[in-house]
Order: C-alpha cells, then structure tokens, then sequence
C-alpha cells in the first residue's frame, strides 16, 4: 500500500499547512517500508490533481491493477475534486 503524500491539496489554504517534507516524515513514521510505503511521488510526477496522478501511475505501472483507498472524510468531498466521477471509473474503490 503506498500513502501518496500530495504536496498541496487544491482545497485546502495553503496557510498553515505543514511543508511536503514534514508531512512525508509523519507518514513514514506509521509505514513499515515494505508493505506500506509513504511517498512523494506526486511531487516529481508534478501533477497537482488526483486524477492527472492516476494516470500517471497507471501510464508508468501499466500491469499494476491499483485500489483506490480513501477514508470516508475524503470521500464525503469527492463530489468537489477535479475529475472526480474519472477517478471512481479509473479503479476500484474501498
């Protein structure tokens, strides 16, 4: 499982939020390396929209069947992400 660490979140202020490099350092904490793996891919994808990252990864992993896990916080915003109806055809959802 990997945690995708975005560096900016198009719908949240920018002000306030911790900087990439601290927020990755917070999720490597609670990831094991192996099995779960926090990253910063988004950031040298340069993609700012989930929708660009997972075609993208779709693009760079093409044999990788991905699972798109997301918490019901995020969930009940999904209706306001770019794209968002792309996203729930693009994978699976849990």
């Amino acid at each position: 499982m990997w945690l995708l660490v975005s560096p900016g979140n198009p719908l949240k202020p920018a002000h306030g939020m911790a900087s990439l490099q601290n927020r990755l350092a917070g999720a490597q904490r609670i990831a094991d390396g192996r099995r779960i793996v926090a990253t910063g891919i988004e950031a040298r994808l340069r993609t700012r929209y989930t929708f660009d990252t997972l075609q993208a990864l779709r693009r760079r992993f093409p044999r990788v069947r991905f699972v798109w896990l997301m918490g019901a916080d995020n969930l009940v915003q999904l209706p306001r992400w770019q794209r968002w109806v792309g996203i729930a055809a693009a994978m699976p959802f849990a």
